[in-house]
């Protein structure tokens, strides 16, 4: 199984990554986070959604937004976690893309 190039089941491989974070001061002060990625499918079949959990956050959050590509997302809540959601591709995502 070592040897397998490829994963036996969904999996990605986060290609490149870039996180921007701001301090707004006014008009309440906060901190604006921006980040995007390029993702790899390198599971061995397509893929419908993937799953996110943002870390804790004692201070709340707002205007989550996902993008793929021009396309905003409807992300999906699961599991018992408000931090816990799905995004979901509005194709499959297939192998090697």
């Amino acid at each position: 199984m070592a040897g397998c190039a490829v994963p036996l089941g969904p999996g990605y491989r986060i290609e490149r990554q870039e996180v921007e974070v701001r301090y707004v001061p006014e008009p309440a002060p906060h901190l604006r986070v921006r980040s995007a990625y390029r993702l790899r499918n390198i599971g061995d079949r397509p893929l419908n959604s993937i799953s996110a959990v943002l870390p804790r956050d004692s201070s709340g959050r707002a205007n989550l937004a996902v993008w793929i590509g021009k396309d905003k997302v409807s992300l999906e809540p699961f599991g018992n976690s408000p931090r816990n959601f799905r995004i979901p591709f509005a194709a499959s995502w297939q192998k090697k893309q």
